[in-house]
């Protein structure tokens, strides 16, 4: 499969909060996402990294990860780019998407 380099890609920080409502310094997910990289249209790729619970959040970290996940396209075993089909319209929903999905993925709600 042939792939272009990634120069679009947009990342979304997402933060654990304490029962105070305030943003912890544990734990944590990055989130990078990209048209994909093999040109097939009106599709993402995404790239997870979550950060342990007993771990700092760092941003640069987890921008590292995720993006190592995209350039590795869409693998079967969880590792790599995950693919969401869209659209043109759809785009513009894309961030409350993408953090509802987070959500799920790293506290299964």
């Amino acid at each position: 499969m042939k792939t272009k380099e990634l120069t679009e890609v947009k990342f979304l920080h997402l933060r654990n909060y304490t029962d105070d409502g305030v943003p912890s310094e544990m734990g944590g997910l990055t989130v990078a996402f990209t048209p994909a990289l093999d040109g097939e249209k009106d599709t993402l790729w995404v790239g997870l990294s979550k950060c342990s619970d007993q771990d700092n959040f760092c941003k640069r970290i987890g921008r590292l990860i995720s993006q190592g996940r995209l350039q590795c396209g869409p693998r079967n075993d969880g590792r790599g780019a995950h693919i969401i089909k869209t659209s043109e319209q759809e785009i513009h929903s894309l961030c409350r998407e993408l953090t509802n999905w987070a959500i799920k993925e790293v506290y299964g709600n």
